[in-house]
C-alpha cells in the first residue's frame, strides 16, 4: 500500500499542528477544496475596494471549517496591497 506524502499534496508539514488556525498557519497553507467560497469572499473585497464606504462581511459556520483560516488570509492579501493601497482589513478574533 502506498503512503501519501504531505510533499505530494503541495504541504511542507501537518497542517493540522494546531487545533485553532493561526496567522502563521493560515500564511503558511493553502486554502484547498473551498474554490466557491474564496471566490465569494475575493468578489466581496473586489466590490468594496470600488466603493466609497464601509463594507462588512458576516462570517459563520461550524467549528473547524476554515472560518479563522480564511479571513487571516484574506487579511493578509488585503494588507500586501493585492486589492489596493485605500484598503484596511481588520479581523476580530473570537470576542467569546
Amino acid at each position: 500500500m502506498l503512503e501519501t506524502s504531505y510533499e505530494d499534496l503541495g504541504l511542507i508539514g501537518n497542517p493540522f499542528e494546531s487545533i485553532i488556525a493561526d496567522e502563521r498557519s493560515a500564511l503558511r497553507y493553502g486554502l484547498y477544496g473551498r474554490e466557491d467560497q474564496i471566490k465569494r469572499l475575493e468578489e466581496f473585497v473586489s466590490s468594496a475596494a470600488k466603493v466609497n464606504f464601509q463594507k462588512r462581511i458576516f462570517v459563520m459556520g461550524e467549528y473547524g471549517t476554515g472560518k479563522t483560516h480564511h479571513l487571516l488570509k484574506l487579511r493578509e492579501e488585503i494588507v500586501s496591497g493585492k486589492y489596493g493601497s485605500d484598503i484596511t482589513a481588520i479581523y476580530l478574533g473570537n470576542l467569546g
